[in-house]
């Protein structure tokens, strides 16, 4: 019978508290962790969209009663995975990083937690740029001079249009940095913010302004979508779509109305234990990662925008 490894303490703490501020991830800003869960199995509930947005009458008589406010919510049932690695340490690394002051097994931690998070930036990207992933209403298919990457193309008064029209008006924008490149140069748009000629390209402040959103998130990771054995193939994670998405930060599985969510169970974990199976003299082997669910539960508060480029 097998027992189950317990969690480091140390390592753990450094899974928890991990972030690469170089790393220029965007998975947790556009699929937001909520408050984690305690089991695996949770249940969470999906609102009417029209009853979320209907002001309720809130006038109160001197001694009349205070109206009530009630949401029709459908509650659904949902399960977290696990993910994670693992990274094999041999004794003799771990005796050498001991006279040099450093700790080898907590860096193998971060190293690991680095290759989780883009993993977890991938499977983000993805569900970003599915089409089921939003209304059919909402969704905008570009081609010919539509594309960004014409010079006839009116990338800005796409942007307006579509997010116009969202029954749900989108506070966020996320797109890849390619496009976010071919938008900020376009000569139409620079001849919008800058009327009278100078400018070289636009700022993202100043289209978060343009829009009047709360934020533009620019994804810059690659994928290496090559098989195993064969020369790398990198792409950009984050395509050549655009998605707008109505964001409330203060959501979570019971409450309130956001296009997508991220749930944990509980935090992310480390471990470490002896293994004589690693090179001649044996080692550590260090594992660290943690469950999530990613959820998009109001598909009519987000828009694509596909093939800009």
């Amino acid at each position: 019978m097998k027992h189950r490894v317990p969690a480091d303490p140390t390592l753990t703490s450094i899974a928890i508290a991990y972030r690469n501020p170089d790393s220029a991830l965007i998975g947790d800003e556009v699929m937001p962790k909520v408050k984690p869960v305690g089991t695996e199995t949770f249940k969470y509930l999906e609102y009417n969209l029209a009853d979320g947005y209907s002001v309720p009458d809130n006038e109160v008589g001197r001694k009349g009663r205070v109206n009530e406010v009630s949401f029709s919510a459908e509650e659904k049932e949902a399960s977290t995975k696990d993910y994670g690695l693992e990274d094999p340490i041999p004794s003799g690394d771990i005796e050498a990083a001991k006279s040099r002051n450093i700790n080898v097994l907590g860096e193998s931690v971060e190293y690991i937690m680095n290759l989780n998070n883009l993993a977890r930036e991938v499977r983000v990207a993805k569900i970003v740029q599915d089409p089921g992933n939003y209304s059919s209403n909402n969704i905008e298919t570009l081609s010919g001079t539509d594309m960004f990457t014409s010079l006839d193309a009116d990338p800005l008064s796409t942007l307006h249009d579509v997010l116009n029209s969202m029954f749900i008006r989108g506070n966020t924008l996320t797109m890849s940095s390619y496009i976010w490149n071919l938008f900020r140069r376009h000569p139409n748009v620079l001849k919008q913010f800058f009327p009278n000629g100078g400018g070289a390209s636009i700022t993202r402040q100043q289209l978060v302004d343009e829009l009047e959103i709360k934020r533009l998130l620019v994804g810059e990771s690659f994928v290496n979508t090559a098989r195993k054995g064969h020369d790398a193939k990198l792409e950009r994670t984050w395509g050549n779509s655009l998605a707008f998405h109505y964001q409330d930060r203060e959501a979570n599985t019971r409450k309130g109305m956001t296009w997508g969510m991220t749930v944990p169970l509980g935090k992310p974990v480390a471990m470490q234990w002896p293994d004589k199976n690693i090179g001649l003299r044996g080692g550590v082997r260090v594992r660290a990662g943690e469950g999530l669910k990613e959820l998009v539960i109001a598909i009519e508060a987000g828009a694509l925008i596909q093939n800009a480029a």
